[in-house]
């Protein structure tokens, strides 16, 4: 993995410091710095990264600092290393996903016979199953609504009917 460490830092606009593989340091900030290169953050904002040589560290100093998060607060520590990406995620998982899109590696294999469709994510695969077998096991849950979706993702779309949330503009 790219990352070794993060150092205590609330959130991304404040001075976020990132240690990578060979000792390098990243500092990120919210606006830019001497130096620094602007990055596209997993929340599509833009942060700008400075890096620094290579330091020598103690191993216990080469540790996560211990602080209270919530989900929403997961620090983004996984840097994309793909030349002018520079994206951050919250997990190796999430960027090992992302990784995917510079590659093009579709790693997960539709099994249903004569379909050939390839895909980046088993989630996707899956979804991609129902196609086949007409499962719908995502039900809505206003009362007289008898919808039912693929996948996580179209009803929670869906559900913007009943709301009345319209969160993108044409």
């Amino acid at each position: 993995l790219p990352l070794i460490v993060t150092e205590e830092a609330p959130s991304v606009f404040e001075a976020q410091v990132l240690q990578l593989d060979g000792g390098t340091l990243a500092y990120i900030h919210a606006q830019p710095q001497d130096g620094s290169q602007a990055v596209v953050l997993e929340d599509g904002t833009i942060a700008y990264i400075t890096l620094t040589q290579p330091v020598v560290q103690e191993a216990e100093e080469l540790t996560v600092a211990e602080q209270p998060r919530t989900e929403k607060q997961k620090q983004k520590s996984f840097m994309c290393p793909q030349e002018g990406c520079g994206r951050l995620y919250t997990s190796s998982h999430h960027l090992k996903v992302h990784e995917r899109t510079h590659t093009g590696s579709r790693p997960y294999n539709c099994t249903v016979e004569g379909c050939n469709k390839a895909f980046s994510t088993d989630y996707s695969r899956k979804a991609h199953i129902r196609t086949h077998t007409g499962e719908k096991p995502y039900k809505c849950p206003e009362k007289f609504c008898t919808k039912s979706f693929k996948t996580s993702g179209d009803l929670q779309k869906h559900i913007r009917t009943h709301t009345g949330e319209r969160p993108f503009v044409c």
